[in-house]
């Protein structure tokens, strides 16, 4: 290897190193960074076969909003349905590049809330938006600013066949956007 380009790497290399090892400015290094973030726990059971994940979520985090929250928001991206405007733009793009993304045509990812709960107990939820991918958790009790909650959610979904961030296609399992998520 060329000297210069020994000494571009090694400089590269430390700047990486030294980036990765910084302190960020939000959080004290002596800081439970659980009480800055949220923090997920997630088991998915995937059956291959079937397409099928069984799957558990826990989300504990700290209200840091300033106020006394009464539900809680999430995404639920693996919910969402397609509109007839959506599917017709859709169809134009695939017959555009050739390429068949939806080969048994378009697909939910036949997504479930078997149930919810925090504290042991069972918490109310409601799906909501135009597209079906908000999911609305109502609390049992206020959670005060700083204050702590962990919500369970289990679920389940079957991998639409489609080729995407969703889905299977050829042989190819894809799994982004595939658990509840914590609205901003």
């Amino acid at each position: 290897m060329p000297v210069r380009l020994q000494k571009v790497f090694i400089t590269i290399l430390f700047s990486l190193l030294f980036c990765s090892f910084s302190e960020s400015p939000q959080a004290d290094s002596h800081q439970d960074l659980s009480a800055i973030y949220p923090r997920y726990f997630l088991r998915a059971d995937f059956n291959s076969q079937t397409n099928c994940v069984l799957a558990l979520e826990k989300v504990r985090l700290t209200n840091r909003t300033g106020n006394t929250l009464k539900e809680i928001h999430f995404n639920i991206y693996a919910n969402k349905s397609y509109s007839p405007e959506e599917a017709n733009v859709i169809g134009f793009y695939q017959n555009y590049f050739k390429v068949n993304i939806f080969p048994n045509g378009i697909q939910g990812a036949d997504f479930n809330i078997e149930k919810i709960s925090a504290c042991g107990r069972d918490l109310g939820y409601e799906i909501l938006g135009e597209y079906s991918t908000v999911l609305k958790i109502m609390l049992n009790e206020p959670l005060e600013q700083g204050e702590n909650i962990e919500i369970t959610i289990d679920f389940t979904f079957k991998l639409p066949n489609q080729y995407g961030l969703l889905g299977h296609y050829r042989g190819i399992n894809s799994f982004a956007h595939w658990y509840p998520i914590l609205s901003v």
